[in-house]
C-alpha cells in the first residue's frame, strides 16, 4: 500500500510539473511575440507537434512541444536551403531520463549520426521535461550563427525551410536507422523573422513523391539507357533485335525522365533541388533526352535520301552526321543521367546503403563498356553467345540496382 501511495504522488507530481513545462513560457524567460510556429499539418490548437520561435534581444528562442508520443527521448529542429533533412543546419534537444536538458549544435549529413559542430556557445536558456505521452523543449540560440554552417537569424539573413524531427536514443543517436517519428517540415522558405503564419507538411507525404521522381529517374539512367547502350554496341550481329531493342528502351528512358519531372513538380517538390547541382543538370538531361529522341526519329531526314536503295550500307549522304551527333549527344546524355542520379540520391540523404549500391552499379557498369568496346562486332560465334547471356545478365543487374536503391530508400521515409 505504501508503495502504491509513493507511485500515485511521483504519478501526480509529474503531471503537475508537465502542466508547467506546457504552461506559459514567460515562466522560462522566454518571449515569441517576434516569431511564429509551425504546428503538424491541418491542425491549429493542441497538436502532436508545435515548434515556436521568437527573437529576444540577441537571442532566438525556440520550444518543441510534443504530445501524445511515447519514447521520445530527442527532438531536433531544422534549417536548411532545401525541403530535405540532408545538410541542413539543426538543433537538437536531448532530454536525460533524470531530467537533464542538453542541446547541442549539429549539421546532418543525412538521416542518420549527426556531425556535431565544434564550437557548441551561443546555445542557453536550456530547459524542458519529458514523460510518457509528452516532450517539452525550450533552448536559445545567438542571432548570429556560430559556426560556418549555422543558420543565422540577423537581418537580410536567407530564408530556410523548417523541419521537426524527434525519436528515441541519446543525443548522438539522432535517427540512427534513418528513422524517425512523424517529422514535418515547412511548405515554403521561412522568414525567421517574420510574424507571418507558417504552413506545414508530413515529411513522409513529402519523401513519397521524391522516391517516385528518383524511381522513375533511375530507371532511366540505371536501367534503361545504360542496357539500350550496351546493346547498340555489342549485339549488332543480332539485326534488326539490337536495333528494335535499343530504340524502344531508349524511347523507354526519354518517357520515364518525363514523367519523373512530371511527378516531382505537379507533387510541389521541386524546389528541394532549386540551386543544386542535381537540379540544373536534371534540366540539361531533360533537354537534350527531347533533342535525342527526335534526332532519332528524324534521322532519315538528317541523313538525307539515299542514292541506291538496293544498297543496305547507302544510309544517305550526310549519315556520317547523324552519327556523330546521335554518339555525342548520346554519350553526354549518358553521362550527365548517371551524375545526375547520384546527386538526386545523396540530395534525398537517408542511409548511405543507396551510395553505395550506386557505385557497385558504376563500376561494374564502367566494365561492361569497356568490354562492349573490345567485342564489338564480333564475328566469332562461340563469343557471341557470351555477349548475349552477359547483355541479358547485364539488364537484369541494371533493374535489381534501381529495385534495391528504392527499397534502401522507401525504408528512409518515416
Amino acid at each position: 500500500m505504501k508503495d502504491n501511495m509513493v507511485s500515485q504522488i511521483a504519478t501526480v507530481a509529474a503531471a503537475l510539473l508537465m502542466i508547467l513545462a506546457l504552461g506559459s513560457s514567460s515562466a522560462y524567460g522566454q518571449n515569441f511575440t517576434l516569431g511564429s510556429e509551425l504546428l503538424s499539418p491541418n491542425c491549429l490548437t493542441n497538436c502532436p507537434i508545435t515548434l515556436r520561435w521568437g527573437r529576444e534581444g540577441a537571442v532566438m528562442n525556440f520550444e518543441i512541444i510534443l504530445e501524445g508520443y511515447s519514447g521520445i527521448e530527442w527532438a531536433s529542429v531544422g534549417f536548411s536551403d532545401t525541403a530535405s533533412m540532408p545538410h541542413a543546419d539543426c538543433l537538437i534537444a536531448y532530454i536525460s531520463p533524470m531530467g537533464a536538458v542538453q542541446v547541442r549544435n549539429a549539421n546532418l549529413g543525412g538521416y542518420f549520426e549527426p556531425d556535431f559542430d565544434p564550437d557548441q556557445s551561443g546555445i542557453a536558456n536550456e530547459s524542458g521535461m519529458r514523460n510518457s505521452t509528452h516532450f517539452v523543449s525550450r533552448f536559445s540560440r545567438t542571432l548570429a550563427p556560430i559556426n560556418s554552417n549555422d543558420a543565422s537569424f540577423l537581418p537580410g539573413a536567407p530564408t530556410k525551410y523548417l523541419m521537426v524531427a524527434f525519436g528515441a536514443g541519446n543525443i548522438g543517436e539522432h535517427a540512427r536507422n534513418g528513422k524517425h517519428a512523424g517529422p514535418i517540415l515547412s511548405v515554403d522558405l521561412v522568414d525567421m523573422r517574420s510574424t507571418a503564419p507558417v504552413m506545414s507538411i508530413a515529411a513522409s507525404n513529402a519523401n513519397s513523391i521524391t522516391l517516385a521522381h528518383g524511381t522513375m529517374m533511375m530507371l532511366g539512367w540505371i536501367f534503361l539507357a545504360p542496357s539500350a547502350t550496351y546493346i547498340a554496341h555489342s549485339m549488332r550481329f543480332r539485326a534488326p533485335l539490337w536495333f528494335q531493342l535499343h530504340q524502344y528502351m531508349q524511347y523507354g528512358a526519354v518517357l520515364c525522365t518525363i514523367i519523373g519531372y512530371i511527378i516531382i513538380k505537379a507533387g510541389g517538390e521541386g524546389g528541394k533541388s532549386e540551386g543544386s547541382p542535381h537540379g540544373g543538370l536534371g534540366i540539361v538531361v531533360i533537354i537534350l533526352c527531347i533533342v535525342q529522341a527526335l534526332m532519332g526519329i528524324f534521322r532519315n531526314l538528317i541523313a538525307g535520301k539515299d542514292k541506291n536503295a538496293s544498297d543496305p550500307t547507302d544510309k544517305g549522304p550526310r549519315r556520317w552526321m547523324f552519327n556523330y551527333m546521335h554518339w555525342g549527344v548520346g554519350v553526354l546524355l549518358l553521362i550527365l543521367g548517371v551524375v545526375t542520379v547520384f546527386f538526386g540520391i545523396d540530395l534525398y540523404g537517408g542511409s548511405e546503403n543507396k551510395e553505395t549500391a550506386f557505385f557497385i552499379w558504376l563500376g561494374v557498369d564502367v566494365a561492361a563498356v569497356i568490354l562492349a568496346f573490345l567485342v564489338n562486332g564480333s564475328k566469332k560465334e562461340g563469343l557471341r553467345r557470351y555477349i548475349l547471356a552477359f547483355a541479358t545478365v547485364y539488364s537484369i543487374f541494371n533493374a535489381a540496382i534501381v529495385i534495391s536503391i528504392a527499397a534502401i530508400a522507401a525504408m528512409d521515409i518515416p
